[in-house]
């Protein structure tokens, strides 16, 4: 499959078709509209495959980011935890409830979040999605997060990437420089 991907951490990055990292290059500071321009660059290069994150934290953007312009039909809970708590809620339960808007209608929602997965599964169930919980195994390869691997896994496994090409090219990258 030909996929084209935004990372974050500490320097954003495009990464090509080509597999070729190339930094974002904003002018102030980063904002939704910035997904737009991806999404073309994305489909200039033929991509099949969109992986971006959402970026916004305000719950109203998240939902006009998911519903109106990415309209992704795969999303990735990755966790719920204390982050960005004047947007998104002072408890963990809102900042899963906010996390909630950015869920594809009708699509499928991936999390590795044991603690929030009934929470985010009734919100899924809402917009009419599925959720699956990720968990490690205990026989993944030595790895610096193990529920992200595990969550990245079923995520190819949706997709039809065989485990063995998915874990080759999850082993080679490179880790956030700041991290």
């Amino acid at each position: 499959m030909k996929v084209f991907c935004k990372t974050t951490g500490t320097d954003p990055m495009f990464i090509g078709t080509d597999g070729v990292e190339e930094p974002v290059r904003r002018v102030g500071r980063a904002n939704i509209k910035e997904q737009l321009g991806i999404m073309h660059r994305a489909v200039r290069e033929g991509a099949q495959v969109l992986v971006i994150e959402c970026m916004a934290v305000d719950p109203t953007l998240q939902a006009v980011a998911q519903h109106q312009m990415l309209r992704a039909d795969v999303g990735v809970i990755t966790n719920v935890r204390l982050d960005h708590t004047e947007e998104m809620g002072g408890t963990l339960e809102e900042i899963c409830d906010s996390l909630s808007s950015m869920i594809p209608r009708g699509g499928t929602l991936f999390t590795a979040d044991e603690t929030f997965y009934p929470q985010l599964s009734r919100n899924a169930e809402k917009v009419n999605c599925r959720t699956f919980l990720a968990r490690p195994t205990g026989q993944e390869p030595d790895f610096d997060f193990p529920e992200n691997l595990a969550l990245a896994l079923a995520v190819c496994r949706h997709l039809g990437v065989e485990e063995k090409t998915a874990l080759e090219g999850m082993l080679h990258y490179q880790r956030d420089p700041y991290a």
